[in-house]
């Protein structure tokens, strides 16, 4: 009976290129295959889920009216963990989770931490959701696509960028003052990032409940996870070393929050403002730019030693990958033709291969 590779061999493995890539086309053959055989066979309302949808009160007239707003959103939040969505959006964080994690020796302490940071993210995602009711109901700031292109961008980055953000960093700082008196950079960094990814798992479990969202999971761990992580990684990090020395250095925090926020609003409006579509890709290169921004220190904190008998970003970032990518051909494949499937696989690919590209060369060496 063949003995399953130890820990220290599996670490090697996961710095060799072409081990790496003889496993992810293990993967994709043993998956094509699997597709293959399922091709076509969803019938009409395959993966059909009646969702109970948030609905906010016509005025809001008072503290009573705020806080039943509030528990409905945080009950509608609850919910979420039984939607189908829930599946697809667990298995991105979790990979991300994983590489973050890769960076960092074992310690239960930091392991508690990260479980907390993540709840405080998902909390940070409802509490968005809240904020836009508020805007929405006494302030009436909403998006209008008929608007002009000025105010179209006050609103990506004054509503969308500013809320997001804000309610994400507030939620870590209770990690953030335990972290400063540990003194330790490198959790800094890697807590931040994992309060965001727990904003983009909220986020992600509405959006992987339609058709459409299960199919671009990988563009989905890609982008909207990468960049929330990112964002708020890098203005974690502002914010834990200003509690470091005590207040001062705010200037930096406030420098590289506001920053943060033009940059989250910007990456919005790219995707959702009618006159900007034609300069969408340019989304792609704002997300490498902040996590070359935000996984530059962590590779400079990170502890040389024991590194090398952990496995590496690099193993994990790309045998994920492929194994995201299988699911979007096997979803593919269940759905309609094999040929149709290996059509969309190709295309969903291929059309982000640049910016996986991006975070391997941040991964190779490690």
């Amino acid at each position: 009976m063949p003995q399953l590779p130890d820990k220290r061999t599996l670490a090697r493995l996961s710095r060799q290129p072409s081990a790496l890539v003889k496993i992810s086309l293990g993967l994709v053959g043993v998956f094509g295959v699997i597709a293959l055989l399922l091709s076509g066979r969803a019938g009409e309302g395959y993966g059909a889920w009646q969702s109970h949808p948030l609905v906010a009160p016509e005025s809001l007239r008072g503290l009573g009216d705020y806080l039943d707003l509030l528990r409905e959103v945080l009950l509608h939040s609850a919910r979420q963990f039984v939607s189908p969505g829930v599946f697809p959006a667990a298995c991105a964080a979790i990979l991300w989770l994983a590489i973050l994690h890769s960076f960092n020796r074992f310690d239960r302490v930091f392991l508690i931490l990260s479980a907390v940071s993540l709840a405080l993210g998902f909390l940070s995602a409802s509490l968005t959701v809240f904020c836009v009711f508020l805007q929405e109901i006494e302030r009436n700031f909403i998006f209008n696509p008929e608007a002009s292109a000025v105010s179209q961008l006050i609103y990506f980055v004054a509503g969308v960028g500013l809320r997001e953000e804000g309610l994400k960093l507030l939620c870590f700082l209770p990690v953030g003052l335990i972290v400063a008196k540990r003194r330790n950079p490198l959790e800094a960094l890697l807590l931040a990032g994992v309060t965001g990814l727990g904003f983009a798992f909220h986020e992600n479990i509405d959006y992987f409940r339609s058709v459409e969202g299960k199919a671009s999971i990988w563009a989905r761990f890609l982008t909207a996870n990468a960049l929330h992580f990112s964002l708020t990684g890098v203005a974690g990090f502002a914010l834990y070393r200003m509690l470091l020395r005590k207040g001062r250095g705010w200037e930096d925090l406030l420098l590289t929050f506001l920053v943060v926020v033009a940059a989250h609003g910007f990456y919005d409006a790219l995707l959702l403002m009618p006159k900007l579509e034609s300069y969408a890709p340019l989304g792609f290169l704002l997300i490498a730019i902040y996590a070359y921004r935000y996984f530059d220190p962590v590779r400079e904190h990170v502890e040389v030693n024991g590194l090398a008998g952990r496995i590496s970003p690099l193993g994990i970032f790309v045998v994920g990958s492929a194994a995201l990518l299988c699911a979007v051909l096997l979803y593919f494949s269940i759905r309609i033709d094999f040929s149709s499937a290996v059509a969309g696989f190709c295309l969903t690919a291929g059309s982000l291969i640049p910016l996986a590209f991006a975070f391997i060369s941040k991964f190779r060496d490690l």
